[in-house]
């Protein structure tokens, strides 16, 4: 009894949460990406990280990481980012994303594309559309049209309307607005972009599905037939999933593998009337939408 040794004291062990040890491993990989074999970088820096997040985008990258260093003001001079730095700054973009709440997804996204201030102008709605757009194209099972960049959707007519309707006339946009706005206009708006940040990130395996069009003998029709694949991104962000029925085929181009298809349910938008099958009789097309069983948009 008298003999017995004092105990070390215990060394508690940093149990790391599965949110860092992912944001982490995100370091790790864009270091990865970035290293040479002569030259083992350390550190990631705006250009990397551009590089990393911006996909077809042309801006996207650069707009979340100066959104990153807003978080702490002591790193707003920063060049470039350590692991511990990265994660710092990680944090809050990625607990909203994993996070099943869209009200805390849309405050981060308001923040990133207005820079920080406490309204979006017309410019920031319009590349926050035009992004949105070009990264849940990229991010979904149909593979991007070539050359769908941002500036490439500036003549786009329904993509234009879409921007004019969420300003309503004004010239600047609040947060409340936008979030009272998207609930009743297009609730699934950030869908794709929280799907293109999951693969970035993490390399999330999970697909953004974009609804395939279907004629009304129920084949599957080419967007560029009707729609372009801009308008139909639209329309998935807009309609409810009552609207479009389920299928596993997929067009040919599509992104996911063979082994994969049969994990893929893809919704359809079915066409009320098709001009190729039914002719361009605008009697004809009038007995279609009156004889369709609801719900259906016109």
């Amino acid at each position: 009894m008298g003999n017995a040794q004092p105990r070390a004291p215990s060394r508690s062990k940093t149990i790391k949460s599965p949110v860092t040890q992912k944001l982490e491993a995100s370091f790790t990989g864009l270091l990865q990406n970035q290293s040479s074999a002569t030259q083992q970088k350390t550190t990631v820096t705006e250009e990397d990280f551009h590089d990393a997040f911006s996909g077809p985008s042309e801006q996207f990258g650069r707009l979340v990481y100066h959104y990153g260093l807003r978080t702490d003001q002591s790193f707003l001079k920063l060049q470039q980012l350590t692991k511990s730095e990265y994660v710092a700054i990680m944090l809050p973009l990625y607990s909203a994303v994993i996070d099943q709440s869209k009200s805390e997804l849309l405050e981060v996204m308001f923040d990133i594309f207005s820079g920080g201030q406490k309204m979006l102008s017309k410019a920031d709605t319009k590349q926050l559309v035009n992004i949105c757009c070009v990264l849940s194209l990229a991010s979904s099972t149909t593979a991007t049209p070539d050359g769908l960049v941002e500036s490439s959707l500036e003549q786009n007519a329904i993509i234009q309307s879409f921007q004019e309707g969420l300003m309503a006339g004004n010239d600047e946009l609040s947060a409340d607005v936008l979030s009272d706005w998207l609930a009743v206009n297009a609730p699934c708006l950030f869908d794709g972009i929280q799907s293109w940040l999951k693969k970035t990130i993490d390399h999330s395996k999970e697909f953004y599905v974009i609804p395939q069009l279907k004629n009304t003998s129920q084949q599957v029709v080419s967007s560029a037939a009707s729609l372009d694949a801009p308008a139909v991104w639209l329309l998935s962000t807009v309609l409810p999933h009552c609207y479009s029925q389920s299928t596993a085929k997929l067009q040919t181009g599509d992104r996911v593998s063979d082994s994969d298809v049969q994990n893929v349910s893809i919704p359809c938008f079915s066409l009320l009337y098709d001009s190729q099958e039914q002719g361009h009789s605008f009697n004809r097309c009038e007995r279609h939408v009156d004889t369709e069983v609801p719900p259906f948009i016109g």
